[in-house]
């Protein structure tokens, strides 16, 4: 349970601890709890000073409320796009088999599954490990289309290299072959199954 508080407040905005102390504070004011101190005038004279105050910060609070709202619309209303990069861990060093690059994304929900389809039209069936790695989502404004996009990238592990699957048709090199001969439009491929990686970008 306190770890669960210690991580609650952890991501907790500076505002949060800011207006937890304005209460703390008003609730000694309200309370009478020191009987030394003239409460009664000190308190008219703060309520004389936040009333205006008190204003100001709603519609401050307004404004980062539109602000914020705005914001999110805008982000979700950006073309998504995806980047994955598929890598063999079984060797004794990591090996980048293919890569897909900016990738049309329906939304955040498909991510892995159309990651896994991707890499399914380039290799067959394939063999995933069950870690897979996000990066942080990002913004980035496309010179070439005037416009910005919303990017994901992600890293899928695979324990068997596919290259090594010669005789299955649903996977491996067979798969891999038929890929390379196929006609794209929009999208290109660069590398090949002895230039690794082998690379789907779309155009």
């Amino acid at each position: 349970m306190k770890q669960r508080i210690l991580a609650i407040l952890k991501h907790s905005s500076p505002w949060s601890y800011g207006m937890l102390g304005l209460l703390i504070f008003l609730s000694f004011i309200y309370l009478n709890r020191l009987s030394n101190i003239d409460w009664t005038s000190m308190a008219e004279g703060f309520w004389n000073w936040i009333d205006p105050v008190a204003g100001i910060m709603t519609f401050i609070t307004t404004l980062a409320i539109f602000w914020f709202q705005a914001s999110k619309n805008w982000e979700d209303s950006l073309e998504k796009m995806l980047t994955v990069e598929y890598i063999y861990t079984g060797g004794e060093s990591e090996l980048l088999i293919a890569k897909i690059e900016n990738a049309y994304l329906a939304g955040e929900s498909d991510v892995r599954q159309w990651a896994q389809s991707l890499g399914q039209q380039i290799m067959g069936n394939l063999d995933f490990d069950m870690n897979w790695d996000e990066l942080p989502q990002k913004i980035n404004y496309h010179q070439k289309e005037g416009k910005f996009f919303k990017y994901y990238e992600v890293k899928l592990y695979l324990t068997t290299d596919p290259r090594t699957i010669d005789n299955d048709e649903r996977k491996g090199m067979k798969v891999m072959e038929a890929f390379m001969r196929r006609a794209f439009r929009h999208s290109r491929i660069e590398g090949n199954i002895d230039h690794l990686p082998i690379k789907w970008i779309r155009k």
